[in-house]
C-alpha cells in the first residue's frame, strides 16, 4: 500500500503493529525494516512510503531514528 508522509523524515518504521505475535497476530508487516521516503505522491503529499498493512489491524509508524519504548518481550 502506497502511503502519502509528511517532509521532514527520510525514513519511517513500525512502533506498533496490532497484528504482531506478540499480540496474538499472524505477524503480517513491516517487521524492523525501515520504510524508505519514495518521491511519488500520493495522498495529497508529495512524498510516500510503500508499507504493508495486515487486515484487520492497526499500524503505528513513527519517523526512522525516533526514540521509541516497546513493550517487554517485543
Amino acid at each position: 500500500f502506497r502511503l502519502g508522509v509528511p517532509e521532514g523524515a527520510n525514513a519511517w518504521c513500525e512502533a506498533l503493529n496490532s497484528d504482531s505475535v506478540f499480540y496474538g497476530g499472524s505477524n503480517l508487516g513491516n517487521g524492523q525494516t525501515a520504510l524508505h521516503v519514495q518521491a511519488a505522491a500520493s495522498h495529497g503529499r508529495a512524498q510516500s512510503i510503500e508499507l504493508t498493512i495486515p487486515p484487520l489491524a492497526t499500524v503505528f509508524l513513527i519517523p526512522a531514528g525516533t526514540t521509541q519504548r516497546r513493550p517487554r518481550g517485543g
